[in-house]
Order: C-alpha cells, then structure tokens, then sequence
C-alpha cells in the first residue's frame, strides 16, 4: 500500500504542487485585501510575506538556481529582480490593490527562475488567478456602480438567508465572504479556461454550485454561533476559506488541468501583439487615473450656510476650558482662508444671485429646510457646475435628518437614522476609501477623524467613497433624545454590518455632490489631523472632474478591455507568451497609476505666519489621539487661542515647514539627522520658530541639535516641579511640569532663560530660548510640559501653564520672532 501511494504522489506530485501553489495564492490574495477581518495592514503584510517566501522555497532548489546565476542565465536574473521588485511593492506603496498586482509579478519571476523541463508548470494556474482576481478588484474599486452591485447582492442574499434560517442578518460584501468567494470563483474559472476536460461544463458548474453550498453553509454557522464580540464574528471569515477550498480540491483534481511549459520560444512580432498589450495597459491604466484636479484656489470662493444649522462656528478662546474649550467649526475657514481659498460666511435667504460667484456651497447639520425657491436655487447653481457639500450627523439629532434628505432629494444619497460605528477602536483597520482622489495621501484613520455619524444610503447614479469596511449601522431610538437618540452600541439582529457608506458622492447636470454622515472631519479638534483629507474635499469639489468625465474613463476602459479580448481570441489565443506579457503589462498599469495620481492633485498650499505644525515624523512620544494624557490636544487649543493654526506633521516635508511660523518637536525616538539640523538652522535663520520639549531620557535622538546651538540637557532629574504636597491649587497659577531636568548653555551660546527654579540654593534653568537669524530655538527641559496631563484636558487644565505659554508667545512676538 505504500509503494502505491509513493507512486501515485509521484506521478501527480506536479498537480499536487500546482494545487498547493494554487492555495498559498489565494491565502495571499485574501491576506492583502483585508478579507480575513480586523487585522492591521502591516501584520498582514507581514504574514504574507512569510506565505511568499515559503511559496518560493517550495517551488525553488537553490542549489540549482545558484548554479543558474552563475552561468547568468537572463532568464534567473530577471526573475530575481521581478521577485525583488514584487517585494518592494508590497512594502513600499500603501494601495492593496498594487499588492494584490506584487502576487502576479512574483509568481511570474519564481516562473522564470524554475529550470526549463518539458513538464507541466505548477505555477501556471497561481499566475493566473492572482491576475484575473486583481483585475477583477481594480474594477470594482473604480466603477463604483459595479461595487454598489455587489454590495446589494451580498445584503438581498445574507438577507434571504436570514429569513430562512429565522434570525435576521444583514451582510456587507467584507463581512459575507463575498470577497473570497469571488478569489475562489475565480480560480475555479481559470481551472475551466485551462482544463484539458473544457467540454465538462457539468462538473464545472457542479464545482461553482459547491462554492455556493459552502457560503450558505458559512452564513449560517455565521448567524448561530454565538460569538464573544461583532470582531469576534467578522474574524470568523477564514472558515469560508476553508470551506470553499474543499469544492475547488474536487474540482482541480478531476479537471485535469492543463499546466503549460513556459517558455519564451520564438519572439512574436505580430502587430496584434502590440494591440493587445496597449490596449490592456490603458484599459487598467485610465480606470484607475484620478481626474484631473490641479486647480487656482485663489480663484475659488467657497460659501458656508450658516443659519438653521446644529452646530457653531466658534473658536477656541481664552475663558473658555476643558470639554468646552474647542468650539466646533471656526477653524475650517480658516485653514481653508490659509489654503489661499476666498471664504464667506452666508446667512441670509439661498438665491441664484447669491451663489453666483460661489464655487462651492458647504451645507452643515441642516434643521430646518430650505424652501422650494432656495431649494431650486442650489440645484440650478450645481446644475451649472458647482459643487455641493453637505456634512451631517447620526440619528437624526436635533432634527437634522429630513431637512438634510429633503435637500438631498434630485440625487440618490439619503441619511439612515443610525449610527455608523465601528466594530475596532476609532475605526482602526476597519475604514477604506475607494480608489478616488479624496483618498489620495490618506495612510490611516487618524487621518479622516470620522468620528460617530449616520450612514448613507445609495442608489441611482451616486456612489460610495468612504466605507465603514468592518462597522456596522446602530438603529437609533428616538426614546433616547437625552442622549441624541443613539442606538445600544451593538450589532443587534437586522443590523447592516460591513460596508456601511459613511461617504458619498454624486453627478447632477454639470456639477456634483459630496455628502459626509458625519462632520467630525471637519471641526476644530479633527483639523489638525484630517486636514489633508479636507484638502482633498475641496480640491476635488473644485476640479473639473464631472460626469462627461467619469463616464467616459470608465467607458473607455470596458471597450478598450473588450476590444483587446476578441483581439486576442481571435488572433493570439495560441500565442502563450502573451497571457504572460499581459501580466507584466496588469503590474505596469496599476503601478503607473499608483504613481501618476498624486502628481494630478493638487498640493497643499497651506502656510503662512499663522501655520504651526506638530511634528510626528520622527515617532515622538506623544498619543495622535485626542484628549488622552499623552495627546497634544490642550497644546493645539492655546495655541489656537493664539491665533495659530495647528496642523500633525506626519512626514518631513521640507516644503511644509518651511512655510510654517512655528515646529513643534516632542521628545523624537528617530534621530534628527545632521541634514535636518542643517535644514532646520536655515528654517530659523528665515523666522521659523522651533520649540523642543525633551528630558534627559530622550536626549540622544536630538543631541546633534542640541549641540548645534551650545545646549546640553543634564542628567540631574529634578522630577515634578513645583514641588507641593498639600493645597496644590494654591499654585496653580504657576507653571508646573511633569519630568523636569535642568539645561545647560556653552559658554559661547546667546541665551536667555525663560524659566528657572531654585533648589537647595542653587539655580536650574529649565526653559531656554536663543536667537537664530529672525527666529530662533526654545529648549523645554520635560519631554510631558505641552502635554494633555500637565497643560489641557478634557476634564483638567493648568491655568498656569496655560497662561506661561501665551506669556512665552507674547515675549517672542515683542522680541520680533513671532
């Protein structure tokens, strides 16, 4: 029995291989485009990195691929550099549909790196379905019709099956498995296209049948177990996988498939050839390319309605502290009016006359509608080509819900009476974006600043651009108007989980719209983060993008695809290099566009004497979230008190700061190099003003600096000062640190303190400030002073320190440096 069994596995070990290779993929595949559930991206990357490398291994002797390179065989060399290369891209680019394209490229250079035997290929059938499943996604990211859709079978279907099994469930494509079943799908159809037994269409549909069973029979595993968490639940995917695997064995084993030899043989020099790799690459290339958005924003006026709204336009003010010191709008007009756009507050009756000259008309938690005149006086104002955007909020608080559909009315984007949550914390790995300019830039969630908000309906010709991938829609209860008629925070029964819209967009006439189910993004707190995402809003509003313009991006790409398959069928479906070919070319497309869309963007121009940026690019040890103890919230509020303008520096852009007035820097973990000290010396010798907060355990990482300037941070921990025991309040109009540690100055360095203690008689400078050029460089010896917990929070502040700050701006505006 088994020698029986060693034969057998001998004689089908090559299909035994290709159906190993077949799974790894897949696993990949699924890995990189977030369909196994809550996981963080780089954790998946990382783990399908292992599944690559083990793929290689497996179909790889080292031995004789060393021996190849030896001998430079092209043909091992440039498979290396593929592989290499299909590395690169995983890590390098944030998009996963570039990383889904990496899998072709490093499969097609393992490929290349095998000896060249006249025996079936294994690798053949893993090529194919990472390119076909690929293609499929880049479409489905970028014809928002298809992903509606899809996303309406997932919830008719999950919908139906809760009916029959008697407990409702409501679905989003993530959270079904359809993703998966689609990468299994997929592969079954490549395994037909490639069968040596083609004219077996039974066991063919049989085997998509089974695909089917097994996700009826995860849906309902999925509504009966009860699971600990909403997580819990949508973690449970990789069951699909398995089970759909067990239809796909059948059929691969009974299929017979044909896995060809790949060989380049004899180069072809057909002009179809030509034709079909063009017309490919374009096809991939245009559905994925941004509009055109290079605009003059001088130029561009945007008007705010600022009547028969929830929500004010205040700013942060001295007098007003803790939960109710930030205000909630005041600040978006200003980042916009520091962007060079020409901002209006509006308050009178909407008529045609009145946004005549308005490029963009901003409507917020409206609670009262418009009349019919005003009604038809916006949406003859976006007919003409302006732009709407409309920001809203959850559970129809404060009445906001009818209004803001009422306006909503000529387009298909209507607020739910729900609240989009997230199953994760603060959205974390659980949010996407469409491939759409407004996600351009965007690398994580604290980025976009949704908060709570209501989820879209879609329908018609509107479609999604921000999704709650894994939330879920909360039901609100009018019988809880106390708290602003929110839900119970669970996924109850019936509940929508997964793809909840939090972000929508439509044509109408010339124009279009931009609908938000929650104004988080925009207020003051959000600003500082999500700016770049505001940027991208109304960047986009302003462009010329339309319609005409969508259409016929997405027009062109399906014929120029069609044309190019019935070339292909017709003149080259024997031609084999060129199945391989279109694989370099899908690689080639959806790179150039991933590299060609920033550049049709236009930047930022933000900047000017008002600007400060809060430096996070070099991992400092401070909290992006707001109002926790190591947050930098209380710092951003006095400094809008100010008259600043806060904004997170997440990389070095030399271009930003250099437009700015002040950069923060709190104790870096990452060295500042001797380049950005060079860098930062000519910032300040033009008037930028550099605040450093840093104690003696995080002095290394800014020690070249520091030394740059004479200062020195002394390993004498003087720990919290003032030191007080008993009726603490009797000092709180003093400043007070957390960590303190004295500074000391060359004998050469200009210098002044701005703050000293003393103790047993003895003198410890712990603020220092020197003159550069215009500006100049302030040392602050305690890595927490511009804290929450020792400045601002929610529930807390220090007067003292909050007053030793505005004295310490004060000083520098009457010094010249500010």
């Amino acid at each position: 029995m088994p020698k029986k069994i060693v034969k057998y596995l001998s004689k089908k070990g090559r299909y035994i291989l290709g159906f190993v290779n077949l799974v790894l993929i897949l696993l990949v595949v699924n890995f990189l485009a977030g369909n196994f559930g809550v996981f963080e991206n780089t954790l998946m990357r990382v783990i399908s990195c292992f599944v690559l490398i083990g793929f290689i291994l497996l179909n790889l002797k080292i031995k004789t691929f060393y021996e190849q390179l030896k001998v430079k065989e092209t043909s091992s060399i440039f498979g290396l550099v593929l592989i290499v290369f299909s590395f690169f891209m995983l890590f390098y680019f944030n998009f996963y549909i570039v990383w889904l394209a990496s899998i072709s490229l490093l499969v097609f250079g393992v490929m290349l790196m095998r000896p060249m035997e006249n025996k079936d290929n294994p690798l053949f059938l893993s090529l194919f379905s990472s390119f076909f499943y690929t293609m499929f996604m880049v479409f489905v990211v970028n014809i928002p019709v298809l992903w509606n859709y899809l996303e309406k079978f997932s919830l008719v279907f999950t919908s139906g099956v809760g009916s029959i099994t008697g407990k409702a469930m409501v679905l989003g494509p993530s959270v079904s498995g359809l993703w998966i079943l689609f990468s299994i799908l997929i592969a079954e159809v490549t395994i037909f296209i490639f069968s040596k037994k083609r004219e077996d269409v039974k066991g063919f549909v049989s085997s998509i049948v089974g695909v089917f069973v097994a996700w009826l029979v995860f849906l309902t595993l999925l509504n009966y177990i009860g699971f600990d968490t909403t997580q819990d639940k949508i973690n449970f995917q990789y069951v699909f996988f398995i089970l759909g695997l067990i239809p796909l064995c059948f059929y691969y084993f009974q299929s017979s498939a044909y896995l060809p030899v790949f060989s380049w043989g004899k180069r072809v020099r057909k002009w179809n050839v030509v034709l079909v790799l063009i017309l490919f690459f374009l096809s991939i290339f245009i559905v994925s390319l941004y509009p055109y958005s290079h605009v003059d924003v001088s130029e561009k006026k945007i008007m705010f309605y600022t009547i028969n709204m929830l929500g004010t336009w205040d700013k942060p003010v001295y007098g007003r502290y803790g939960k109710d010191a930030s205000g909630m709008f005041g600040m978006l007009p200003e980042y916009l009016n520091e962007s060079g756009y020409s901002v209006s507050l509006y308050n009178g009756t909407v008529t045609s006359d009145v946004l005549s000259d308005v490029d963009v008309f901003v409507v917020i938690n409206l609670n009262n509608s418009f009349s019919e005149d005003e009604h038809r006086a916006i949406w003859g104002f976006v007919e003409r080509g302006g732009s709407l955007l409309v920001l809203g909020d959850h559970t129809d608080i404060a009445g906001i819900m009818h209004p803001l559909n009422d306006l909503l009315s000529p387009v298909g984007i209507r607020f739910r009476f729900d609240s989009g949550l997230p199953v994760g914390e603060r959205w974390a790995d659980c949010i996407e974006i469409l491939n759409h300019p407004l996600g351009d830039g965007i690398e994580n969630e604290y980025q976009i600043e949704i908060s709570v908000g209501a989820t879209l309906n879609v329908s018609g010709d509107a479609f999604p651009i921000i999704l709650g991938k894994y939330g879920f829609s909360d039901h609100g209860n009018y019988l809880n108007s106390e708290m602003a008629n929110l839900g119970d925070y669970v996924n109850n029964p019936g509940e929508q989980l997964g793809d909840v819209i939090l972000a929508a967009g439509a044509f109408y006439g010339k124009g279009k719209v931009l609908v938000f189910g929650d104004t988080s993004s925009f207020q003051n707190l959000a600003i500082p983060y999500s700016y770049k995402l505001v940027h991208n809003v109304f960047t986009w509003l302003c462009s010329g993008d339309g319609k005409i313009v969508k259409y016929s991006k997405n027009i062109f790409s399906i014929l120029a695809l069609l044309v190019c398959l019935a070339v292909f069928l017709t003149y080259l479906k024997k031609e084999k290099k060129v199945a391989y070919l279109l694989t370099l070319a899908l690689v080639l497309s959806v790179l150039t566009s991933a590299v060609v869309n920033p550049f049709l963007i236009e930047r930022e121009h933000i900047g000017g004497e008002d600007v400060v940026y809060i430096d996070i690019s070099h991992l400092e040890r401070i909290s992006i979230e707001s109002y926790t103890s190591d947050a930098t919230t209380g710092l951003m509020i006095n400094l809008a008190r100010n008259g600043y303008l806060p904004l997170m520096l997440n990389k070095f852009d030399r271009e930003k700061i250099s437009k700015s007035k002040i950069l923060v820097l709190i104790a870096p973990t990452i060295p500042i190099s001797r380049d950005e000290v060079y860098f930062l010396k000519n910032y300040m010798s033009n008037g930028g003003l550099i605040i450093l907060s840093a104690g003696y355990q995080d002095k290394t990482p800014v020690s070249l600096l520091l030394n740059e300037f004479g200062f020195n941070i002394e390993n004498i921990p003087l720990g919290p000062v003032p030191y007080v025991e008993e009726n603490p309040e009797e000092h709180q109009n003093e400043p007070r640190f957390v960590d303190s540690w004295p500074i000391t100055k060359g004998d050469g360095t200009p210098a002044d303190s701005f703050y000293n203690i003393e103790i047993e008689n003895k003198s410890y400078d712990l603020i220092m400030f020197t003159k550069y050029g215009l500006g100049g460089l302030i040392v602050i010896g305690d890595s927490q002073f511009l804290l929450d917990k020792n400045l601002e929070s929610l529930y807390d502040y220090w007067p003292g320190n909050i007053l030793f700050l505005k004295n310490i701006i004060d000083e520098l505006k009457d010094r010249g440096v500010l």
